[in-house]
């Protein structure tokens, strides 16, 4: 097989199921091989923002492993919405991601190699040195990215990588695993609930699905906190015979009145709610600033 059709072999095996493209003429070796390799739907996308955005939006809206974008190496060092995305964790809502990997050409079809440098952003970024180490970086990039809370992973391929003879696909990597909470911790949080201050507790990633606003609901009922999402999640189940709980909203003024006359602000999963940008006679700070902030969950804490 070639380093391209172990590339997706080992993502089918992975779990990855669809992969946003924008190809050139360097990718010809890539998008030839998903004709052969089954398992794989690949999405056509007009440029190189388009497909990292449905990659986003389809991650945060699966239960699938992450998707990944195929562009070219300019492309994908080029494209701001990679850039710019603050930790890209998919499904805790800065331009999600459970994360995408990126399969990027990085040689030409006339055979010249190109500079790519590396991305704007914190996350897993790798090189395939040889057809041969394809399968192994392929594994070694989901599971990058399906590390709690998510992140973007970049993987390089150089085209000549995917047209020379590789070895066989690597097996789906073991999904890691979020670190427990220590339990001292968690009977301090519950204390501070028990004493019925005004209480907000903000939620974040799989606590705004079904089975983390359940217990969401109770936990209110029973202290008479405040459930709040973070306005950036990627998505939070509702409907019928679902908990309801507020958003905390983009603008500064509404968030502003929103957390007033707070005392405590209990973090589950969820950064510090700030500004969404600094502006000229705004606070940039939203917190109030008799309010204590306590964390019960970091967001690597967080499935």
């Amino acid at each position: 097989m070639t380093g391209a059709q172990c590339l997706l072999q080992t993502l089918v095996n992975g779990g990855v199921e669809i992969c946003f493209t924008n190809p050139g003429t360097s990718e010809m070796h890539f998008i030839a091989a998903l004709d052969r390799v089954h398992g794989m739907r690949a999405v056509l996308g007009l440029f190189e923002g388009v497909c990292t955005g449905a990659a986003d939006g389809y991650a945060g809206w699966s239960e699938s492993r992450p998707p990944p974008s195929c562009t070219w190496g300019q492309g994908s060092a080029t494209d701001s919405r990679i850039c710019t995305t603050p930790g890209a964790r998919t499904p805790a809502g800065q331009s999600r991601g459970r994360p995408r990997h990126l399969p990027s050409a990085a040689r030409s079809s006339a055979g010249h190699r190109h500079r790519i440098h590396r991305p704007g952003f914190s996350g897993w970024v790798r090189r395939s040195r040889s057809a041969a180490d394809v399968p192994a970086d392929a594994s070694d990039a989901i599971a990058a990215a399906m590390t709690p809370p998510g992140r973007v992973a970049t993987l390089i391929l150089p085209a000549d990588c995917s047209w020379e003879v590789s070895r066989e696909p690597a097996p789906a990597p073991a999904k890691p695993r979020p670190r427990p909470v220590a339990p001292d911790r968690i009977r301090e949080i519950a204390d501070l609930l028990r004493r019925r201050e005004p209480t907000v507790v903000l939620l974040s990633g799989a606590l705004c699905l079904e089975e983390g606003l359940r217990l969401a609901g109770r936990i209110a009922r029973a202290t008479g906190a405040r459930m709040m999402g973070n306005r950036v999640n990627s998505r939070t189940q509702r409907g019928a015979g679902r908990v309801v709980i507020e958003r905390l909203p983009y603008p500064i003024e509404p968030s502003l009145a929103m957390l007033r006359g707070t005392a405590h602000l209990i973090l589950v999963g969820s950064p510090v709610p700030v500004p969404f940008f600094a502006w000229p006679g705004k606070p940039n700070w939203i917190v109030p600033e008799e309010c204590r902030t306590h964390v019960l969950a970091t967001p690597m804490r967080i499935a």
